[in-house]
């Protein structure tokens, strides 16, 4: 970790800084060790999950209900595939025993009582046309310039020698391969955070109760420096399960801390350092016991041709409950007691299916005797990879690619064939939408009509649903606005509620929509409501319809919020198709619809296991964050096609290929 500081210290020291540092007149201090761990803390806090909706569920309740409430929960469709497959028993692996590669489920003994956004697969040699494993993996996030990945080759005289996608200000590499093994991450969606309602006691403020005692909040003052002002000093107070953070929330009038297995020290970077190191599913293995946050799932492959996932991170064992609701924080009756056990997190290896399917979707059946969350996305990214592998008796480089950029959409097939099917109405501004939506594909690419029709009536059926009963602010929680604009801009919920509308039109004896009648009267309103909008924002012409006119993608700069900079830095802005329910997944925020600015694949990488000259990936908008570099953006063109670049592993073809050579040499 000094060497990685001293590099970047080095490098400040003698080189020109770019330019935003110049218009913004900042001088970047030195790095040091305790900026690598708080900005692990950053990535790890990003990808935790829990609180927020835990907050939206209890207003929700608040509002119309529990009844109600229960109807707009996460529902996890029965046909979608789980990631640990059918007939497989949560693994038990000693990471002190001796591996020995084994064809087939690694089963342990039996366990006591039985036993959030990417893709990521992982295809045996016995169902791969190379005859070796094949790993592959595109991270969801949001996108920005300069991108949030690196692609990098680290290759040392000691014999470090690591390939993939590293994140600038960590150091190694966090997806990617070494001599003996790939892997690939996705978010687990596991919940490791909960709400706590402290009590203030009455007679001193600065106290709070817990189990009948008063104690004191713990203070801790961050300085905040201003630009053109004194510093501000912020307040923070802790309890016994954490920070309050009512202030930072619509909240403010309450008392309520959050727990959050992400606030907790941790020993990531010592995690995939290791990772970056093993040299087989033992070590693999040991590398994720350190990685206790952020919740991950790790697929994995080596040249012995073998496939595994394992998931990563601490998930708590409560007292009582499931941490779905805030709770009493003062009784202790629902406090974190313990967390489950590295070995008895769900792991496999060498399913007997011969592949393995990692889309954040949910992660074992219901037998698995730990309670691990429910905000798993819906899982149909996850039943569309596995429909492409299951009618494909080996697969090759070409499905993969067509997989990441697979805009079939599962859930507008659904509501095609159900809820319209047969739809017909007098009023002609729906009957134009319903024979639109009749005629369609069911693919969500940039060019479709159909795909159009199908989000703008889903979305305007959702809210009209939903909104009469809730409000406004309160819907777009239910459909995944985030708590705060810059720690939270999108919950757990986002892409949960689709599901949630086919269950209550499903439901005779649904208390959102009361009667057959109430139901189709609701479906007609959103039909011609779609169709006035559509007419009114892309013209009467249903041809002119298509949905990368309004769902587009931009790399945006931080300096972008200075206009006209925008227009200097930003890339893009581009059209682009799919939705939250695609494998090409590209979501768009509930309160600001169309846009595909909530999250999209940050990159793409497929390796071909053992034959490492052979991977290719693509981390776009470019390899470079100098405005003005030939490197700035080059790679966005690339991604939108579903191009990538090839990831040389060998020094014979590194020095056949290149095309420019640095020499760093510290003093």
């Amino acid at each position: 970790l000094d060497a990685y500081c001293n590099g970047i210290n080095e490098w400040l020291q003698n080189n020109k800084h770019p330019i935003e540092f110049k218009l913004t007149g900042i001088k970047p201090k030195q790095w040091t060790v305790q900026d690598l761990l708080a900005w692990g803390r950053v990535m790890t806090w990003t990808l935790s999950h829990g609180w927020s909706g835990t907050l939206t569920r209890q207003a929700i309740i608040d509002k119309v209900g529990p009844e109600m409430a229960e109807e707009l929960s996460i529902l996890y469709p029965e046909e979608n595939p789980v990631e640990i497959p059918d007939g497989i028993d949560i693994n038990h692996l000693q990471v002190d025993e001796k591996f020995e590669a084994a064809k087939g489920p690694f089963l342990g003994k039996d366990m006591e009582g039985g036993g959030r956004g990417s893709n990521a697969w992982a295809v045996s040699p016995e169902k791969s046309n190379t005859g070796r494993p094949v790993l592959c993996n595109d991270t969801h996030l949001v996108l920005n310039t300069p991108g949030i990945w690196y692609l990098n080759h680290l290759h040392s005289e000691d014999g470090f020698h690591c390939l993939g996608s590293t994140i600038p200000g960590l150091p190694g590499v966090l997806l990617g391969h070494n001599e003996d093994i790939a892997w690939g991450i996705t978010l687990a969606f596991t919940d490791v955070e909960d709400i706590f309602v402290e009590k203030v006691d009455v007679t001193n403020p600065e106290k709070y109760e817990y189990l009948g005692e008063s104690r004191d909040f713990e203070l801790i003052e961050e300085v905040i420096q201003v630009k053109g002002e004194d510093d501000h000093v912020e307040k923070i107070q802790y309890t016994e399960h954490g920070p309050l953070i009512a202030t930072v929330t619509e909240h403010s009038g309450q008392t309520i801390a959050l727990c959050s297995k992400s606030l907790q020290p941790n020993t990531i970077l010592e995690g995939f350092l290791k990772i970056n190191v093993a040299n087989n599913w033992d070590e693999f293995s040991q590398g994720i016991e350190k990685v206790q946050a952020p919740q991950l799932n790790f697929t994995y492959s080596d040249v012995q041709g073998n496939i595994g996932l394992y998931i990563s991170g601490r998930v708590p064992i409560r007292k009582n409950g499931y941490g779905n609701l805030p709770v009493p924080g003062w009784t202790g009756e629902y406090d974190w007691e313990s967390e489950i056990l590295h070995k008895e997190m769900p792991h496999v290896l060498n399913p007997e299916c011969g592949y393995i399917i990692s889309c954040n979707n949910k992660i074992t059946d219901d037998e698995y005797p730990h309670y691990l969350g429910n905000s798993f996305m819906n899982g149909y990214r996850a039943n569309r990879v596995k429909q492409r592998f299951d009618e494909t008796k080996k697969l090759d480089f070409q499905v993969y690619k067509d997989l990441h950029l697979d805009f079939a959409s599962l859930p507008g097939r659904r509501l095609k064939e159900g809820l319209i099917k047969g739809f017909r109405t007098a009023k002609p501004k729906a009957q134009k939408l319903i024979d639109i939506l009749s005629n369609w594909d069911c693919i969500l690419d940039k060019n479709s009509i159909g795909g159009t029709v199908y989000e703008v009536f889903l979305y305007t059926l959702l809210r009209n649903t939903v909104e009469p009963h809730l409000d406004q602010n309160l819907t777009d929680q239910y459909l995944g606005l985030g708590e705060h604009p810059l720690l939270l801009p999108v919950s757990e919920l986002l892409g949960n509620s689709t599901e949630a509308i086919f269950t209550i039109f499903q439901n005779p004896n649904s208390k959102w929509v009361p009667s057959g009648k109430a139901a189709l009267h609701l479906i007609e309103k959103s039909l011609v409501e779609s169709c006035l909008w559509l007419e009114e924002n892309m013209g009467n012409k249903s041809s002119g319809w298509a949905w990368g006119k309004i769902h587009q993608i931009e790399f945006q700069h931080s300096m972008a919020i200075k206009k006209p900079l925008d227009k200097v830095f930003n890339i893009g802005p581009f059209q682009i198709g799919g939705d939250t329910d695609t494998v090409h997944q590209t979501a768009f925020n509930p309160s600001s619809p169309y846009h595909a600015t909530s999250w999209c694949p940050s990159n793409r990488i497929i390796m071909d296991v053992g034959n490492w000259d052979a991977c290719i990936g693509i981390s776009p908008p470019g390899q470079s964050g100098i405005l003005g570099s030939d490197h700035y953006s080059d790679m966005a063109d690339l991604w939108l096609k579903g191009e990538y670049v090839p990831l040389y592993w060998s020094r014979e073809k590194v020095e056949e290929n290149k095309v420019l050579t640095l020499n760093i040499r510290p003093k």
